[in-house]
């Protein structure tokens, strides 16, 4: 999709999230909302729906521009009536949906356990098929941010990023989180507090940063890119430094141990976002240097000199290049990371299968 294009999903995706219970009563909070999905210098009900729909000039695919128009003015309270002057588009649709809105409530619909139908009503005060979307996916509201104690952790950073980081706190969150099992919705209140550009990210030292402070940098990454974050590597890149903070950060990344299964899984999907975000320069720069020419010095004497012997002489000539220059590496080094990282991830895979396979052929499962 262009860049257009998924804002309006994320459009839907955060309309669908809050439309059914909590509406921005004001114009303040309309413009905050707007400011999250990219949308800046609104204030407005009226500008917002005319934002979006200049926005959407040159967005081709049409049932998405009416989905993500229907959802965001359903979503503000604002008449299908009130269109931009010189404009006349088609009026919002509350009972369709596209496959790929179904696709989002469906998901959301999983994770808050509450699926409920979404049959489509007819006007007259009635709800629409959006607005039972919106219950059934809407796991973080006003009154959540009011009532859940992870709100007030937000007390730490509302009067702006602290000088000093606190270990403690950072160790009390990771702490509270492992006892709900990581829940989504707990996370999804930290990350729309602020807590990773508030706080995580700002007083992050890869010298002097715990674990816990590098693998709840982690959770919050992983929960933007769960939730259709736009740009969500925009968080970590916010001066022109972060280029060197940002593979600082991935150094630690690399080094995490001692994760449980649970645990492990989040890591790996980071990884994973990482990798399919090639793009950002600074991530490139990190997650690239895995998979070069180094990591073939983990391959077996005889089957690297056999794959030496198939490649190109160029090939041959960096490989000894390099491998002079790495032949010095110490275990938790740069060198020795981009040397054994994967292999040895691989290896973990297999391992962790070979005792899995043992377990059922036991009987414990």
């Amino acid at each position: 999709y262009p860049v257009k294009v998924a804002k309006f999903a994320h459009v839907s995706s955060l309309s669908m999230h809050f439309a059914a219970n909590e509406r921005p009563e004001d114009d303040e909070d309309i413009s905050t909302i707007l400011h999250w999905i990219g949308i800046k210098g609104v204030g407005t009900k009226r500008s917002a729906v005319a934002s979006v729909y200049e926005s959407q000039a040159n967005v081709k695919d049409h049932e998405v521009k009416d989905d993500a128009l229907a959802f965001i003015v359903q979503w503000f309270g604002v008449p299908s009536k009130m269109n931009p002057p010189g404009q006349q588009p088609p009026p919002p649709s509350s009972t369709r949906q596209t496959s790929a809105a179904k696709r989002k409530g469906a998901q959301r619909s999983g994770n808050s356990g509450k699926g409920r139908g979404s049959s489509g009503k007819s006007k007259g005060g009635q709800q629409s098929s959006v607005q039972k979307q919106g219950r059934a996916t809407a796991a973080l509201t006003t009154k959540d941010l009011e009532k859940d104690p992870f709100a007030k952790f937000a007390e730490k950073w509302a009067k702006g990023t602290p000088k000093k980081v606190d270990a403690a706190f950072i160790e009390d969150v990771a702490t509270k989180l492992k006892e709900v099992e990581y829940d989504t919705k707990k996370m999804s209140i930290l990350e729309y507090s602020g807590y990773l550009e508030k706080y995580l990210w700002p007083l992050f030292d890869s010298d002097k940063a715990t674990d816990s402070h590098v693998f709840s940098v982690i959770l919050m990454m992983n929960e933007k890119f769960r939730t259709c974050t736009f740009q969500p590597w925009d968080s970590l890149t916010t001066s022109t430094d972060d280029s060197q903070k940002i593979d600082a950060f991935f150094q630690r990344v690399f080094k995490l141990s001692d994760l449980e299964v649970r645990e492990k899984a989040m890591w790996i999907q980071f990884l994973d976002n990482a990798f399919l975000s090639l793009e950002v320069d600074a991530v490139c720069q990190s997650c690239l240097r895995l998979v070069g020419l180094p990591c073939w010095m983990a391959l077996s004497d005889s089957y690297r000199e056999f794959a030496l012997r198939e490649a190109q002489t160029r090939v041959q000539k960096r490989f000894n290049s390099m491998k002079k220059k790495y032949s010095d590496a110490e275990p938790g080094s740069r060198k020795y990371i981009e040397i054994h990282f994967v292999p040895d991830l691989i290896d973990n895979f297999f391992d962790w299968m070979e005792g899995l396979t043992e377990l059922t052929k036991a009987g414990i499962t």
